[in-house]
C-alpha cells in the first residue's frame, strides 16, 4: 500500500446526478409533470401518474392552513407514507407513488439502453435541458464525468484491493451503477440474501476479484421487492446490448427470479425508501447497508460530500455520521457544492474545532473535483480520464 494512501468515502446526494439530468428534491414536482405531459406513457404509467398528481392536489387544499412544500419529493413521499401508516391510503398507492417517481428519473436521465455518446433514442429537448445544467455547474467532458469518477472509485480497489474506497448514496438513480457497470466493474450494494435477476447476472462480470462497496441507503431503482415472496431482488442497470425494450423499470418489474413466469408486474415494486421521517420500517432490509455506511465512515480518512445537502428533513444522516466518525482518527470532510448555503448548513453542524482544521468546502463540482485531493495513486484527474482513457475503456467494454 502507497505510504500516502488515504482511504475515501463518497457521499453522493441529489447534486451529482444533476449534470446527468437528475431533479433535485425541491424540482421533483415538476419534473413529474413534465414526464407525464411529455410521455410515452406504458402499462399503467398513467393511472400511476393520475395518482400522484392527485394526491400532490389533495395535499395541496391542507397547505391552506399549514406551510407544506408540496413541489419537494421530501414532504410529499413523507405525507404519503405518514397516510399508510394511519391506514388511509393503502400498499398500492404507494406502489404507484414510488413508480411515478422512479418513471419520472428514468424518462429524463440518460437513457437507459445506451451510454453518453453511443447512438440512440435521446430526447433533444431533455439533450438541451442537460448540457445548459452542466454547463451552469461549470462541468468540462460533461458526457463521461460519472465513468471518471467510476474509474477513479475503482482504481483505488486496483491499488488497494483490501482496502479500497467506498460510496454511500442517498439517491434512487443508477447513475454509478451503470458506470461501473459499462467499465467493468461490480458493485457491492451490501444487501444481504437477496437474487439477481439473470439479465443482472450476464452483464455483471468482471475480470476484478473485488466489489466496489456502493451503499444506497434510501433504496435503488433495480432493487424490487415481491409482494408474493416477501423478498427483495436486484435487477440489472442497464439493458444489455442488443436488447429492445421501452422501458428498464418495467422490464425488470416482470423478471422477477421468485416468481413463474407470467405473475402481474404490478407485484414487483421498487425498493426506496422516503428520504423523511419513516425509516423504521424498512429497518430489516437496510439494516445491514446502513451498519455497513457507519463502518465505511469509521475506517475513513476523508469523507467527501458530492451534491447532498443535509437537509432539516433527514436527520438521518446527521446520525449516522455522528456514529461513525471515530474520535482521535483525524478524518477530514470536504464539501463539493455550488450553494454557499449548503455549506453554511454543515459548519453549524460541525463544531467550530472541527469545521476549522478539519472542514472545506469546494464551491463547484467540476471536472477538476479531485484536485484537493493528494491522490498521487491513480493516474490522473478528471480532465485527463475523461476523454482519453474513459470513453476508451467505456467503448471497448460497450
Amino acid at each position: 500500500m502507497p505510504k500516502d494512501y488515504k482511504r475515501n468515502v463518497y457521499i453522493l446526494g441529489a447534486g451529482f446526478s444533476k449534470p446527468a439530468n437528475g431533479p433535485l428534491m425541491s424540482e421533483f414536482f415538476d419534473a413529474m409533470m413534465d414526464t407525464y405531459h411529455r410521455g410515452p406513457l406504458l402499462n399503467d404509467d398513467k393511472s400511476c401518474f393520475d395518482f400522484a398528481l392527485e394526491f400532490r392536489q389533495e395535499m395541496a387544499k391542507t397547505s391552506d392552513n399549514l406551510v407544506l412544500h408540496l413541489d419537494n419529493l421530501e414532504d410529499l413521499f413523507g405525507l404519503l407514507e405518514m397516510q399508510v401508516a394511519l391506514g388511509r391510503r393503502d400498499e398500492e398507492h404507494k406502489r404507484k407513488f414510488v413508480h411515478s417517481v422512479l418513471r419520472t428519473l428514468e424518462s429524463r436521465m440518460w437513457n437507459a439502453q445506451t451510454a453518453p455518446g453511443k447512438s440512440g433514442r435521446v430526447d433533444s429537448r431533455a439533450e438541451s435541458k442537460r448540457t445548459d445544467l452542466q454547463n451552469s455547474w461549470g462541468i468540462q467532458n460533461h458526457r463521461w464525468l460519472y465513468y471518471a469518477f467510476a474509474e477513479m472509485v475503482a482504481q483505488s480497489h486496483l491499488d488497494n484491493p483490501s482496502s479500497g474506497d467506498s460510496i454511500i448514496s442517498f439517491n434512487y438513480d443508477l447513475t454509478p451503477d451503470r458506470a461501473f457497470c459499462e467499465l467493468g466493474y461490480k458493485v457491492d450494494y451490501g444487501l444481504n440474501s437477496v437474487k439477481t435477476t439473470a439479465t443482472y447476472d450476464s452483464i455483471n462480470r468482471s475480470p476484478h476479484s473485488f466489489s466496489i462497496p456502493l451503499y444506497k441507503l434510501h433504496g435503488s431503482a433495480n432493487w424490487f421487492r415481491c409482494a408474493v415472496h416477501q423478498k427483495t431482488y436486484v435487477a440489472p442497470s442497464r439493458f444489455p446490448m442488443g436488447y429492445s425494450a421501452d422501458s428498464l423499470l418495467w422490464d425488470s418489474a416482470a423478471k422477477c427470479p421468485y416468481c413463474m413466469p407470467g405473475v402481474d408486474s404490478s407485484k414487483h415494486t421498487a425498493f426506496i425508501v422516503p428520504p423523511t421521517w419513516n425509516k423504521a420500517i424498512y429497518q430489516l432490509d437496510l439494516l445491514e447497508v446502513w451498519r455497513k455506511a457507519v463502518e465505511a465512515i469509521s475506517n475513513a480518512d476523508r469523507i467527501v460530500v458530492i451534491g447532498f445537502s443535509l437537509p432539516d428533513t433527514d436527520i438521518f444522516f446527521r446520525y449516522m455520521l455522528a456514529s461513525g466518525l471515530k474520535i482521535g482518527r483525524g478524518v477530514k470532510i470536504y464539501l463539493l457544492d455550488p450553494d454557499e448555503r449548503v455549506a453554511r448548513r454543515y459548519e453549524s453542524f460541525l463544531s467550530p474545532t472541527f469545521r476549522q482544521s478539519r472542514f472545506e468546502w469546494v464551491n463547484s463540482f467540476t471536472a477538476e473535483f479531485s484536485i484537493p485531493f493528494d491522490r498521487s495513486w491513480h493516474r490522473g484527474t478528471f480532465d485527463e480520464f475523461g476523454i482519453r482513457e474513459i470513453s476508451h475503456r467505456a467503448n471497448r467494454s460497450l
